[in-house]
C-alpha cells in the first residue's frame, strides 16, 4: 500500500512538473526543485527533468543562480570558477552521469558564449579525441596569443612552467609526454630549436611537475611507490630530478605520497 502511495505521489509530481512548463514562472519552479533537492525535501528531480532542450533550459536557469547567487560572480568568470568539485558541491552532480565532462555541460548550455581554451584545466578526455592535435594547436596558439609570445621568445621564456599552467597541462603530459623540446617543437612548427639554448626553466622547483614524473616512471616500472628504487630514477631520463630537487630515494617517496591525492582530483578532470 505504502509503495503504492509513492508511486502515485511521484506520478503527482511529475504531472505537476510537466505542466509547469506551460506558465511565466518556469525559472522560478525550476528553483523550486533544486532547491527542494538540495535541503533534502526531495529524494530525486522529476523524470526528465536533465533531458532534451528542457534539460539544457534547467541546467542554464541553476547553473545562472548558483554563479550569480550563491557564489556572488559574474557568469563570464564561469571558466575560471569551473573544477570537478563544482557540480558535487552544489547539489546537481548527477548532470555529470547524464551529461559527460563538466567543461562538455557548460559548452553545451552555453554556446557561442565561452571559448574552450578559457576553461583553466582542460579534461584529460580531450587528448583522446581523434581531432587532439588540432584542439593542441588551436590551445597552445591561444596561450601564445595571450601572453604575447612569439619566437623571438624562444630563449628567454621559462617554457617548462608555460607548458605546465595555463590549462594546458594535460595535453602536456599525454600529447608530448611532459617533454619541453617535443612542445617547443610543435608549437613553434618549422623553426630549428637548439636544446642548449633553452634556459634552465626551475622546472623541479614546481611540485606538479615533480608528480607527474614520478608517477610516470612507477608506471613504466609497473611498482608501487614504496618499491621504487633510486636507480629506477636514475636509469629514467628524469635522473636531473635528483640532482636539483631530492636528497634520496626516501624523500621522492614522502613527497609522492603526500601529492598523490591531489594530483589525482587535478589531472582526472
Amino acid at each position: 500500500m505504502e509503495d503504492t502511495l509513492i508511486a502515485l505521489l511521484d506520478s503527482f509530481e511529475d504531472k505537476r512538473f510537466e505542466s509547469y512548463r506551460l506558465f511565466e514562472n518556469y525559472k522560478e519552479e525550476t528553483l523550486y526543485l533544486y532547491k527542494q533537492k538540495l535541503n533534502g525535501e526531495r529524494d530525486r528531480y522529476p523524470r526528465g527533468f536533465w533531458k532534451g532542450e528542457d534539460g539544457r533550459a534547467h541546467t542554464r536557469i541553476i547553473i545562472d543562480y548558483i554563479v550569480e547567487e550563491v557564489l556572488g560572480k559574474e557568469l563570464k568568470d564561469l571558466p575560471q570558477i569551473l573544477n570537478q568539485d563544482f557540480f558535487k558541491n552544489n547539489g546537481i552532480g548527477g548532470l555529470l552521469v547524464y551529461q559527460g565532462s563538466s567543461i562538455e555541460i557548460i559548452m553545451d548550455v552555453y554556446p557561442d558564449m565561452f571559448n574552450l581554451f578559457e576553461f583553466k584545466i582542460c579534461p584529460a578526455g580531450l587528448w583522446k579525441r581523434p581531432d587532439r592535435f588540432e584542439l593542441a594547436r588551436g590551445l597552445v596558439d591561444y596561450n601564445l596569443e595571450k601572453f604575447g609570445y612569439t619566437e623571438k621568445d624562444i630563449y628567454s621564456v621559462k617554457w617548462g612552467k608555460f607548458f605546465n599552467y595555463n590549462n594546458m597541462a594535460n595535453m602536456y603530459r599525454l600529447l608530448f609526454d611532459g617533454e619541453m623540446m617535443k612542445m617547443l617543437t610543435f608549437a613553434f612548427e618549422g623553426i630549428d630549436i637548439i636544446k642548449e639554448n633553452i634556459p634552465y626553466n626551475g622546472k623541479w622547483d614546481d611540485d606538479d611537475i615533480c608528480y607527474i614524473a614520478i608517477n610516470k616512471i612507477v608506471k613504466s616500472k609497473k611498482k608501487k611507490i614504496e618499491s621504487l628504487l633510486l636507480d629506477d630514477i636514475k636509469l629514467s631520463k628524469y635522473t636531473s630530478m635528483i640532482k636539483c630537487r631530492f636528497k634520496s630515494i626516501e624523500n621522492i617517496k614522502e613527497f609522492y605520497i603526500e601529492h598523490e591525492k591531489e594530483n589525482k582530483l587535478i589531472w582526472e578532470e
